[in-house]
């Protein structure tokens, strides 16, 4: 399966309750939001295994709190999936 060129990636940070976010973005379509488990794991892997869905979809990459590109909140209690949906809703 061909790899995406990395130039057709569109890179975004946007400051959301006071911590940097990182996404990347491609694609059209519907918007399919792909997450890296846990924390400390960058998105790159996810981008790896499923560019080929930006075909149909409008992939959203994100590097959750503390992880790849992402900044980490000073209160290790906002790092929970609470304030990943909150992230998750504000973009």
């Amino acid at each position: 399966m061909p790899q995406i060129e990395e130039h057709l990636f569109e890179d975004h940070t946007v400051t959301l309750k006071g911590v940097d976010l990182y996404y990347r973005t491609i694609g059209d379509g519907p918007v399919l939001f792909l997450v890296s488990l846990g924390w400390g794991v960058a998105s790159g892997y996810l981008q790896r295994a499923f560019d080929s869905l930006a075909e149909h979809f409008r992939l959203v990459f994100i590097d959750t709190r503390g992880s790849g590109h992402s900044g980490r909140p000073t209160d290790p209690k906002r790092m929970g999936r609470v304030d990943l949906g909150s992230a998750m809703n504000g973009l």
